[in-house]
């Protein structure tokens, strides 16, 4: 996957929360494929930070005073094709760390 740099802060925030967004939804869908009460439970929290951190982000791009300057690289991982793979619950949590230690 080819990584996109950004100049300009807003292009960043916006791919931010456009990734927060991308990992609530990975939660969400991961929780639908576990059958275990505690996973399902841990996933659907993951899902509601992921929507807390989309929450921060927004609220910070509409009050940014003093906006950062340089370029942004973010990460280098999807959550666009991980929800279709067929993973099993102990995948879905290993990955579930990797991307949140990124």
């Amino acid at each position: 996957m080819q990584v996109k740099t950004f100049d300009d802060y807003k292009d960043a925030l916006h791919a931010a929360i456009q990734r927060e967004k991308d990992a609530h939804l990975f939660y969400e869908t991961m929780a639908d494929k576990v059958h275990l009460a505690d996973q399902k439970a841990l996933l659907k929290r993951l899902a509601i930070e992921e929507k807390g951190h989309e929450k921060l982000l927004a609220d910070f791009a509409a009050n940014v005073e003093n906006p950062p300057q340089g370029s942004f690289t973010p990460p280098d991982y999807s959550f666009d094709t991980l929800a279709e793979k067929d993973l099993s619950a102990e995948d879905i949590f290993k990955m579930a760390i990797q991307l949140e230690e990124e």
